[in-house]
């Protein structure tokens, strides 16, 4: 391959409800950064030393492989999901707390009244 050609890889990103505030919590809590949006709902972030991008429902990034950007995105919807729970139970009364050593488990306890 030239060294003057770039590959661009894209993977399907779909949530349920397409929760806008939702996935810029998931971004910045799994990958540390803010994503940046436009008006069209584009949104940006930098994961590693790379830039994502997703757009209905599309994630790319030039010179990654599709391994690479599928690990980010299975992070992601990780991330979105513990996020939709996070609100789901603060919406019902409960508190959510990542279980002690794993952040992939949530402790749901009722809040005291």
């Amino acid at each position: 391959m030239p060294c003057n050609t770039i590959v661009t890889n894209q993977i399907s990103f779909q949530v349920a409800g397409k929760n806008e505030t939702l996935r810029l919590r998931a971004i910045d809590a799994e990958f540390k950064t803010t994503g940046d949006r436009n008006a069209a709902g584009e949104v940006w972030f930098q994961a590693d030393d790379s830039v994502i991008r997703l757009v209905n429902g599309q994630a790319s990034v030039s010179g990654r492989s599709e391994a690479w950007l599928g690990e980010r995105m299975d992070r992601l919807k990780r991330a979105y999901s513990q996020q939709a729970v996070r609100e789901a139970a603060r919406r019902a009364g409960f508190q959510v707390k990542a279980q002690q050593g794993d952040q992939n488990h949530l402790v749901i306890e009722r809040r005291a009244i």
